[in-house]
């Protein structure tokens, strides 16, 4: 094991305990002899291809010709350190092993990111720092004259609660409708001795129910990769601040925006059907006797039975953007008609018919939907995921920043 800091002197208030790491080597001399050093865990694993993550502090290992690190903030030489700009080099196909500091800090001016067996001997005030795992939050012991340029920034994977979504909501009109008739033939007989009973009857049905459709989105987001960040800012901070300073240690003044708020809301509608069935009759009757007597009736009735509905419509609690229903197409009609006319030489025709007609209609409410805040799950853009600060000494706050790109959803 490569000893990074050892045997502390008790009254050097820049040091807060032992500090071992694997890869790292710094050899200390005096407060006065040695210069700003930030030691900090190096993976054991290199990197030979891929994306860079912003903000995090990468050694090259091993530099091969004809791979170019200098658009995202590096050099292009074995051993140098730096702190990632951007996330594409320009070239970087000859195998170079870049290797990153899952615990990074910002080295201040003068100082060096050391690669793993590294040895030097440097001059001025040591920072050793230590990472308190339990809470979140490091515990740091940081030079004042390092509380403005100081942060740390550390890859991580989080999950991130996503809120359920309404993404179609529809309004039909399930319909029934019908129209009977029965018209019997006209009646008539010659002779002396006669009699006939003509009989028709109809039914219809008219019936409207509102239906509504609608499609839920149940979105996940696990394993997203996001950053920490960690700084200090003088009190007092707004959160303009923490996102200003953000945007400095990101660079390329990137739009930062706060993971909004979700507010999800559950919809009611109320739906309204009818149902209506008609029956209609007609019947006539005549005789003639041979003595000559003649006697005829006739008539016709009708009965509508209707039933009306009442349901409620629950959509459980979704965000959403604004939705507009229309009643349109909420009209059902049935036409019932019976005919029982007859005709016979003493009386002519006879009309005995009749016609009942019934519309049904359907009516949901509400027909419009207001949009929720916000209506939509972000998906772009960097996103201040959570902060977190706490009180750290001379009137200067530690803050804690997760931050990721709305894109890798």
């Amino acid at each position: 094991m490569a000893e990074a800091y050892k045997n502390a002197q008790p009254n050097n208030p820049l040091v807060s305990h032992e500090v071992e790491r694997e890869t790292a080597i710094v050899t200390t001399k005096t407060r006065q002899q040695v210069d700003a050093v930030i030691v900090s865990g190096i993976d054991a694993q290199g990197q030979t291809s891929g994306l860079l993550v912003i903000g995090l502090t990468y050694v090259i290992l091993t530099y091969v010709a004809g791979d170019d690190f200098t658009n995202v903030g590096g050099t292009n030489a074995t051993g140098n350190g730096f702190v990632a700009t951007g996330t594409t080099p320009t070239a970087w196909a000859n195998g170079s092993t870049l290797q990153v500091q899952p615990y990074s800090a910002i080295v201040p001016t003068g100082a060096e990111v050391l690669a793993p067996g590294v040895e030097v001997t440097p001059t001025g005030s040591v920072r050793v720092e230590h990472q308190e795992t339990n809470s979140g939050l490091t515990n740091q012991i940081v030079s004042t004259t390092d509380y403005a340029t100081y942060y740390r920034a550390m890859a991580m994977s989080i999950e991130v609660p996503l809120p359920h979504v309404l993404v179609d909501l529809e309004l039909t009109f399930q319909g029934n409708t019908g129209a009977g008739s029965y018209p019997e033939p006209t009646a008539q007989t010659d002779g002396t001795s006669w009699s006939f009973n003509v009989t028709a009857s109809a039914t219809a049905v008219a019936a409207v129910v509102p239906t509504l459709i609608y499609r839920i989105l149940a979105p996940e987001a696990n394993n997203v990769q996001a950053t920490q960040y960690e700084f200090l800012l003088p009190n007092p901070v707004s959160l303009a601040q923490i996102i200003a300073k953000l945007q400095a240690i990101i660079g390329g003044n990137p739009t930062i925006n706060v993971w909004p708020n979700f507010h999800p809301v559950a919809l009611n509608f109320l739906a309204f059907a009818e149902k209506f069935n008609i029956q209609v009759s007609a019947n006539s009757a005549a005789s003639q006797s041979d003595s000559g007597d003649y006697s005829y009736s006739y008539g016709n009735g009708y009965s509508n039975d209707y039933s009306p509905s009442l349901n409620q419509v629950d959509i459980p609690p979704t965000i959403h953007g604004s939705f507009s229903l229309s009643n349109t197409g909420n009209v059902q009609t049935g036409i019932a008609a019976a005919d029982a006319s007859f005709y016979s030489p003493l009386t002519g025709t006879i009309t005995n018919a009749i016609t009942e007609a019934a519309t049904a209609t359907a009516i949901l409410t509400p027909t419009s939907v207001a949009a929720t805040s916000p209506a939509a799950i972000p998906s772009s853009g960097l996103q201040l995921y959570k902060y977190s600060g706490r009180n750290y000494a001379d009137d200067w706050m530690m803050y804690v920043c997760i931050v990721f790109d709305a894109a890798t959803l």
